[in-house]
Protein backbone atom coordinates (compact mmCIF):
# COMPACT_ATOMS: atom_id res chain seq x y z
CA UNK A 1 0.00 0.00 0.00
CA UNK A 2 1.38 3.17 -0.73
CA UNK A 3 2.31 5.70 1.96
CA UNK A 4 -0.40 8.38 2.42
CA UNK A 5 2.62 11.13 3.08
CA UNK A 6 5.74 12.50 1.76
CA UNK A 7 8.82 11.03 3.52
CA UNK A 8 11.23 14.14 4.18
CA UNK A 9 14.97 13.33 5.33
CA UNK A 10 18.05 16.04 5.24
CA UNK A 11 21.56 14.08 4.94
CA UNK A 12 24.73 16.24 5.54
CA UNK A 13 28.12 15.41 3.36
CA UNK A 14 28.38 11.98 1.90
CA UNK A 15 24.81 10.82 0.95
CA UNK A 16 23.49 8.39 2.90
CA UNK A 17 21.15 7.29 5.49
CA UNK A 18 24.10 6.71 8.08
CA UNK A 19 24.40 10.97 7.76
CA UNK A 20 21.47 12.17 8.51
CA UNK A 21 20.72 15.80 10.26
CA UNK A 22 18.44 14.56 13.21
CA UNK A 23 20.05 18.19 14.84
CA UNK A 24 21.04 21.70 14.85
CA UNK A 25 24.44 21.61 12.29
CA UNK A 26 27.06 24.21 13.01
CA UNK A 27 28.14 25.84 10.27
CA UNK A 28 30.86 27.53 12.86
CA UNK A 29 32.52 30.32 13.11
CA UNK A 30 32.78 32.98 10.65
CA UNK A 31 34.65 36.52 10.60
CA UNK A 32 32.76 39.60 9.69
CA UNK A 33 33.50 40.29 5.79
CA UNK A 34 34.40 36.24 5.25
CA UNK A 35 32.47 33.47 3.95
CA UNK A 36 32.14 30.13 5.80
CA UNK A 37 32.91 27.05 4.10
CA UNK A 38 30.63 25.20 1.64
CA UNK A 39 28.15 22.61 2.78
CA UNK A 40 26.82 19.86 0.69
CA UNK A 41 23.26 18.89 1.72
CA UNK A 42 20.72 16.11 0.19
CA UNK A 43 17.40 15.95 0.93
CA UNK A 44 15.41 13.08 0.32
CA UNK A 45 11.91 11.69 -0.15
CA UNK A 46 11.03 8.02 1.07
CA UNK A 47 15.26 6.94 1.31
CA UNK A 48 15.06 3.38 0.86
CA UNK A 49 11.44 2.97 1.29
CA UNK A 50 9.77 -0.25 -0.22
CA UNK A 51 6.05 1.41 -0.81
CA UNK A 52 5.59 4.67 -2.72
CA UNK A 53 5.21 7.75 -1.08
CA UNK A 54 3.53 10.95 -2.39
CA UNK A 55 5.93 13.61 -4.25
CA UNK A 56 6.51 16.90 -3.25
CA UNK A 57 5.45 19.69 -5.48
CA UNK A 58 6.69 23.32 -5.20
CA UNK A 59 9.17 22.69 -3.18
CA UNK A 60 11.53 25.75 -2.15
CA UNK A 61 14.00 26.12 0.81
CA UNK A 62 14.59 29.62 2.88
CA UNK A 63 15.81 30.09 6.42
CA UNK A 64 13.58 31.40 9.86
CA UNK A 65 14.10 32.09 13.45
CA UNK A 66 13.83 29.77 16.08
CA UNK A 67 10.09 31.21 16.07
CA UNK A 68 9.74 30.60 12.61
CA UNK A 69 9.99 34.87 11.74
CA UNK A 70 12.47 36.52 9.40
CA UNK A 71 15.13 37.24 11.92
CA UNK A 72 13.95 41.00 12.38
CA UNK A 73 11.76 40.79 15.97
CA UNK A 74 12.79 43.44 18.63
CA UNK A 75 14.99 41.95 20.94
CA UNK A 76 15.10 38.72 18.91
CA UNK A 77 16.96 40.07 15.63
CA UNK A 78 18.73 37.22 13.90
CA UNK A 79 21.20 38.70 11.34
CA UNK A 80 21.63 35.74 9.48
CA UNK A 81 18.14 34.94 8.86
CA UNK A 82 16.92 39.35 8.32
CA UNK A 83 20.06 40.30 6.12
CA UNK A 84 20.07 36.94 4.06
CA UNK A 85 23.99 35.77 4.95
CA UNK A 86 22.78 31.77 3.94
CA UNK A 87 23.21 31.20 0.14
CA UNK A 88 22.39 28.20 -1.69
CA UNK A 89 23.31 26.41 -4.79
CA UNK A 90 21.53 23.38 -6.75
CA UNK A 91 23.67 21.22 -7.57
CA UNK A 92 21.25 18.71 -8.80
CA UNK A 93 19.96 20.96 -11.55
CA UNK A 94 23.32 22.07 -12.54
CA UNK A 95 23.55 25.35 -11.17
CA UNK A 96 27.03 27.10 -11.15
CA UNK A 97 26.08 30.18 -8.31
CA UNK A 98 25.07 30.41 -5.53
CA UNK A 99 21.03 32.54 -4.75
CA UNK A 100 20.98 34.01 -0.98
CA UNK A 101 17.70 32.85 0.99
CA UNK A 102 16.39 34.76 4.09
CA UNK A 103 14.05 37.55 4.59
CA UNK A 104 14.23 38.53 1.31
CA UNK A 105 13.25 42.00 0.29
CA UNK A 106 12.47 45.09 -2.20
CA UNK A 107 15.89 45.73 -3.54
CA UNK A 108 17.99 42.20 -2.56
CA UNK A 109 19.23 40.03 -4.93
CA UNK A 110 16.42 37.36 -4.04
CA UNK A 111 13.14 39.45 -3.15
CA UNK A 112 11.11 36.43 -2.15
CA UNK A 113 14.28 35.39 -0.08
CA UNK A 114 13.30 31.50 -0.81
CA UNK A 115 14.97 29.18 -3.54
CA UNK A 116 13.36 26.41 -5.36
CA UNK A 117 14.60 22.92 -4.77
CA UNK A 118 14.72 20.28 -7.32
CA UNK A 119 16.69 17.72 -9.29
CA UNK A 120 17.30 16.91 -13.02
CA UNK A 121 18.18 12.95 -11.61
CA UNK A 122 15.98 9.98 -12.37
CA UNK A 123 14.35 6.94 -10.03
CA UNK A 124 14.48 3.55 -11.57
CA UNK A 125 10.97 1.47 -11.52
CA UNK A 126 12.37 -0.66 -8.01
CA UNK A 127 10.51 -3.79 -10.22
CA UNK A 128 12.86 -2.97 -13.21
CA UNK A 129 15.29 -5.72 -12.52
CA UNK A 130 13.29 -8.52 -11.45
CA UNK A 131 10.29 -7.97 -14.01
CA UNK A 132 9.96 -11.51 -15.91
CA UNK A 133 9.49 -11.84 -20.03
CA UNK A 134 6.41 -11.99 -21.70
CA UNK A 135 5.75 -15.51 -22.78
CA UNK A 136 2.65 -17.18 -24.42
CA UNK A 137 0.21 -18.50 -22.88
CA UNK A 138 1.64 -17.76 -19.40
CA UNK A 139 -0.83 -17.64 -16.41
CA UNK A 140 -0.30 -14.03 -14.70
CA UNK A 141 -0.74 -13.58 -10.93
CA UNK A 142 -1.64 -10.32 -9.40
CA UNK A 143 0.73 -7.98 -8.30
CA UNK A 144 3.34 -9.42 -11.10
CA UNK A 145 5.92 -7.43 -12.88
CA UNK A 146 6.06 -8.66 -16.66
CA UNK A 147 8.53 -6.97 -19.62
CA UNK A 148 8.05 -6.81 -23.35
CA UNK A 149 10.30 -8.88 -25.84
CA UNK A 150 11.59 -6.30 -26.68
CA UNK A 151 13.00 -3.27 -24.55
CA UNK A 152 10.49 -0.21 -24.77
CA UNK A 153 11.27 1.90 -21.32
CA UNK A 154 8.47 0.08 -19.69
CA UNK A 155 7.41 -2.57 -17.21
CA UNK A 156 3.84 -3.48 -17.08
CA UNK A 157 2.54 -4.47 -13.48
CA UNK A 158 -0.64 -7.08 -13.36
CA UNK A 159 -3.72 -5.71 -12.21
CA UNK A 160 -5.92 -8.31 -13.38
CA UNK A 161 -4.34 -11.73 -12.91
CA UNK A 162 -5.59 -14.04 -16.00
CA UNK A 163 -4.42 -16.35 -18.29
CA UNK A 164 -2.44 -14.76 -21.51
CA UNK A 165 -2.58 -15.13 -25.06
CA UNK A 166 -0.63 -17.37 -27.50
CA UNK A 167 0.52 -13.53 -28.98
CA UNK A 168 2.10 -11.15 -28.02
CA UNK A 169 0.05 -7.77 -27.12
CA UNK A 170 0.57 -4.31 -28.40
CA UNK A 171 2.28 -2.68 -25.20
CA UNK A 172 0.94 0.95 -24.49
CA UNK A 173 4.04 3.17 -23.52
CA UNK A 174 1.97 5.57 -21.39
CA UNK A 175 1.92 5.54 -18.15
CA UNK A 176 -1.10 4.23 -15.74
CA UNK A 177 -2.40 2.52 -18.99
CA UNK A 178 -3.84 -0.70 -19.75
CA UNK A 179 -2.51 -3.60 -21.63
CA UNK A 180 -4.69 -6.54 -22.41
CA UNK A 181 -3.45 -10.29 -23.02
CA UNK A 182 -5.62 -12.96 -22.96
CA UNK A 183 -8.25 -12.29 -19.69
CA UNK A 184 -5.11 -10.85 -17.88
CA UNK A 185 -4.82 -6.52 -17.61
CA UNK A 186 -1.56 -4.77 -17.15
CA UNK A 187 -0.70 -1.16 -16.48
CA UNK A 188 2.38 0.45 -18.38
CA UNK A 189 4.64 1.36 -15.56
CA UNK A 190 7.83 3.64 -16.67
CA UNK A 191 11.27 1.94 -15.75
CA UNK A 192 12.85 5.80 -15.44
CA UNK A 193 10.66 8.30 -13.76
CA UNK A 194 12.01 11.98 -13.68
CA UNK A 195 10.19 14.69 -11.72
CA UNK A 196 8.86 17.93 -12.83
CA UNK A 197 10.75 21.29 -12.26
CA UNK A 198 10.44 22.22 -8.10
CA UNK A 199 9.19 18.37 -7.68
CA UNK A 200 10.99 15.18 -5.45
CA UNK A 201 9.48 11.58 -6.45
CA UNK A 202 8.72 9.61 -3.54
CA UNK A 203 8.85 6.48 -5.04
CA UNK A 204 9.54 3.13 -3.47
CA UNK A 205 14.00 2.24 -3.94
CA UNK A 206 16.48 -0.12 -2.90
CA UNK A 207 19.04 2.45 -1.16
CA UNK A 208 20.97 0.95 1.48
CA UNK A 209 21.82 2.94 4.81
CA UNK A 210 25.39 3.48 3.65
CA UNK A 211 24.36 5.12 0.18
CA UNK A 212 24.49 2.18 -2.34
CA UNK A 213 21.95 2.22 -4.67
CA UNK A 214 21.51 5.81 -4.15
CA UNK A 215 21.80 6.58 -7.69
CA UNK A 216 19.46 4.28 -8.75
CA UNK A 217 17.08 6.87 -7.00
CA UNK A 218 18.23 10.58 -7.88
CA UNK A 219 14.64 11.54 -8.53
CA UNK A 220 13.89 11.06 -5.01
CA UNK A 221 16.52 13.98 -3.64
CA UNK A 222 18.09 17.25 -4.43
CA UNK A 223 21.64 17.51 -4.22
CA UNK A 224 22.36 21.37 -3.38
CA UNK A 225 25.20 23.17 -1.46
CA UNK A 226 24.99 25.96 1.68
CA UNK A 227 27.19 28.35 2.36
CA UNK A 228 26.88 32.23 4.32
CA UNK A 229 28.73 35.29 3.82
CA UNK A 230 28.69 37.60 6.87
CA UNK A 231 28.77 41.11 5.74
CA UNK A 232 31.58 43.41 7.63
CA UNK A 233 29.29 45.40 9.57
CA UNK A 234 28.03 42.14 11.11
CA UNK A 235 27.30 42.50 14.94
CA UNK A 236 29.12 39.69 17.33
CA UNK A 237 27.35 36.82 18.94
CA UNK A 238 25.54 33.54 17.59
CA UNK A 239 23.18 33.66 14.86
CA UNK A 240 20.57 30.75 15.43
CA UNK A 241 18.17 29.80 12.92
CA UNK A 242 16.19 27.09 11.11
CA UNK A 243 16.67 26.11 7.48
CA UNK A 244 12.67 26.02 6.49
CA UNK A 245 11.84 23.20 3.30
CA UNK A 246 8.51 23.78 2.39
CA UNK A 247 6.41 21.76 -0.64
CA UNK A 248 2.75 20.53 -0.84
CA UNK A 249 1.34 16.90 -1.93
CA UNK A 250 -1.83 15.40 -2.67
Amino acid sequence: MALLEPVPMWIHGVNAKNNEVTGAFNFGVVKADEDSGVEKFYFWNNYGGTENAPKMEDVTITTRDLEGGDGGTAGKIVEAVRDNWMKVKVDSLGETGFTPIGRGGVGTVNPSGMKDIGTNGETKNIHADTAVAWTASQTWSLGQFVKPTADNGFIYEVTTAGLGDATEPTWLTTEGLLVTDGTATLTARKIMNKPAPKEILGLANSTQDDGTGASDAAGNFAEFSIMGSVPAQATTGRNRGNFQMSYRFV
